[in-house]
């Protein structure tokens, strides 16, 4: 399988509302790395670079020198948004670069969403992959991922998931 990866770079600050260490405000220089994989085109590529930066490089933009939480209200993400932790600023770009791949004629059919990494710190990231036991789509915090969601903190978490796939199952 080839793959190609595309690296985004942005400063932005957030605060997670009554944690211990990250309550308050403060900043991170992000590093998101977007992962797609597909077959070959007549040019020998899975899509090209500045295809992905299209996609991608407008939601970097909008957090880029901002104060997430404030962000994400004005996107009308409210659920879960008092603490945008990494795995939920992962799961914000899972829906819109998703979105804006399926809006788009100039991206290949077949190229795929293989991986997101968004590193919070040089040493500290977060990883979504898709899920190959779940065959979504899967609306998280109010975005229609259009792909599978493998981002897991707690077996709570996959509890839940699997709860709402047997009640989505028995619709």
């Amino acid at each position: 399988m080839l793959s190609i990866t595309k690296l985004f770079t942005f400063e932005s600050a957030h605060r997670l509302a009554g944690h211990q260490s990250c309550g308050e405000t403060h900043g991170h220089s992000f590093r998101l790395e977007v992962t797609v994989t597909g077959p070959l085109d007549g040019y020998g590529m899975i899509v090209d670079f500045s295809t992905l930066r299209g996609v991608v490089q407008p939601f970097v933009d909008k957090l880029d020198h901002t104060v997430i939480n404030k962000v994400m209200l004005m996107d009308d993400v409210s659920d879960g948004w008092d603490a945008p932790t990494a795995e939920r600023l992962l799961v914000w770009f899972v829906g819109k670069i998703t979105g804006e791949m399926l809006k788009r004629s100039d991206w290949p059919k077949k190229a795929t969403l293989h991986r997101l990494r968004l590193y919070e710190t040089a040493k500290n990231f977060a990883e979504w992959v898709p899920d190959a036991h779940f065959d979504g789509p899967y609306v998280v915090d109010g975005y229609d991922t259009r792909c599978l969601i493998g981002i897991r903190r707690n077996t709570e978490d996959i509890a839940e998931l699997e709860r709402a796939q047997r009640e989505a199952s028995d619709d």
